[in-house]
């Protein structure tokens, strides 16, 4: 009988054990520094992980999983995992490549996990620095959802209490920057905190089991200088002229997710009050366009708006501009945003005629946050699309063809979507057509043929004589 138990326990503790290195994957994550900031509308946490193979398994590791709350996970607008080069200090050497969601039965309801490819596997024994960077847009909710103008507006931030990972971790520490403002209202959550100024950090924990960090919610109530904004939509139209010139249209609708002013408001009060009588409203919003731009018109439908400013540098032009009013939470506003650039400065050609246009994927706007971006791209008439456009982050992509004045051949137009985008994300998108320089020519000849065959035309029709013929008289008619 005593035999039996001991095989019975035996088998227990071996089938604990291979469920033990299922669910832990022999990975085992030393240290995690992680530091959370809390920017208008979105939410910024970057972690450094110190993992290690613990040899229990002697095969190397091909895959990592990055855990969060499911809400969270599905409301990022980014996740970029690197792999620090020990001998560079901080600096990334290689980025791990998404795999997928993970498919993981062990991992706990309400929980999401993606999988990442390390650049090369992971070692029995071996230990990496990576560093992990998510950006959530879900994290900000205006509290409470009305106040009057003279009042402090407030705003309730949600964060993990701890880094979630589907790993065992040594020890945690947590720094959360309030950009927002100083001011904690309330606090609620199982981790004690010290605050320096703009700065709260956390008591470090250790042994944390897998997943843990999500059985603690940390909400804050704080001060809120910023407004909660973000564009609803953005429409950005690029034309590309067969005459060597690029036009850049956006067209942005924004609204303030600030809490409502309650009552009417009043601009007296904003001038006496200064900056709090302004408190949680958008003044002003900074745009970042290429430096090469010219012919640059900033406008909402009653006109053009000269309320802006324009600093020079080599690279970019950094735009201040000032709509009509201030946007107050739950306000919206809507303008428009133009400028050219030269051909050369957004393009590469290729032999055969082929041309590479090239330009980044977020709109000019660098403090909001996007809910859709719909670009279109409006290349010259007669090119033709060599493959599809090519970006890297997730989009939708369709081809349709569009005809204009005097166009006879058609222009190739290319729309690509985005959804739920953060200026962090700025990639390029790039677009690959042939192009004939003949074809620059036609809209000439065909408007210069068109008018000279108009006045052939009427020069004949001027030269008939409709009276009688040479030598023939005209009779009487009684």
């Amino acid at each position: 009988m005593g035999s039996f138990r001991s095989l019975h326990n035996a088998l227990i503790v071996c089938l604990f054990l291979s469920l033990y290195s299922l669910v832990y994957g022999s990975i085992v994550i030393d240290r995690v520094d992680r530091e959370v900031g809390v920017l208008p509308s979105k939410l910024l946490q970057r972690a450094a992980l110190t993992i290690r193979h613990d040899g229990r398994r002697g095969d190397d590791i091909d895959v990592f999983k990055f855990c969060g709350r499911k809400d969270d996970m599905e409301a990022s607008a980014l996740i970029q995992i690197g792999e620090v080069d020990k001998d560079k200090g901080e600096e990334v050497k290689e980025d791990l490549v998404y795999r997928g969601i993970s498919e993981d039965t062990s991992i706990p309801e309400g929980i999401m996990c993606y999988e990442y490819d390390f650049p090369s596997p992971l070692k029995k024994k071996e230990t990496r620095t990576l560093l992990a960077m998510q950006i959530s847009t879900n994290h900000l909710v205006a509290s409470p959802k009305e106040r009057k103008q003279s009042e402090s507006p407030k705003v309730e931030v949600t964060v993990p209490g701890a880094f979630i990972a589907g790993y065992p971790i040594g020890e945690e520490e947590t720094t959360v920057i309030l950009t927002t403002g100083r001011d904690i209202e309330s606090y609620t959550g199982k981790r004690e905190y010290t605050q320096e100024k703009q700065k709260v950090l956390f008591d470090s924990v250790k042994k944390l089991a897998p997943y843990d960090g999500a059985k603690d919610i940390v909400r804050m109530r704080i001060s809120m200088r910023q407004g909660l904004l973000r564009a609803k939509t953005v429409e950005k139209d690029v034309y590309v002229s067969p005459w060597g010139g690029v036009r850049v249209k956006e067209v942005f609708d924004i609204k303030n997710d600030a809490s409502l002013i309650r009552g009417e408001f009043s601009r007296l009060d904003l001038m006496l009050l200064g900056d709090s009588g302004a408190a949680g409203a958008a003044l002003s919003f900074s745009a970042k366009i290429p430096g090469s731009a010219y012919d640059i018109r900033f406008r909402d439908e009653i006109g053009n708006i000269s309320t802006s400013e324009i600093t020079s540098a080599k690279e970019w032009k950094k735009l201040l501009l000032q709509p009509r009013y201030p946007v107050f939470g739950g306000w919206s506003t809507s303008f428009m945003l133009e400028y050219s650039l030269d051909i050369p400065s957004v393009t590469m050609s290729k032999k055969g005629g082929s041309h590479t246009l090239a330009f980044t994927s977020v709109p000019s706007i660098i403090d909001l946050v996007y809910d859709e971006i719909h670009t279109t791209i409006h290349l010259p008439e007669g090119s033709h699309l060599v493959g599809d456009a090519s970006l890297s982050q997730e989009h939708t992509q369709s081809v349709s063809k569009e005809y204009t004045y005097f166009d006879v051949l058609g222009r190739p137009v290319i729309s690509i979507g985005q959804k739920n985008v953060v200026p962090e994300m700025m990639a390029l998108i790039e677009v690959t057509y042939s192009f004939s320089d003949i074809l620059s020519y036609e809209k000439p000849v065909l408007m210069g043929g068109s008018v000279v065959a108009l006045a052939i035309l009427v020069k004949a029709i001027l030269s008939i004589d409709l009276g009688p013929a040479q030598g023939q008289k005209a009779t009487k008619v009684d």
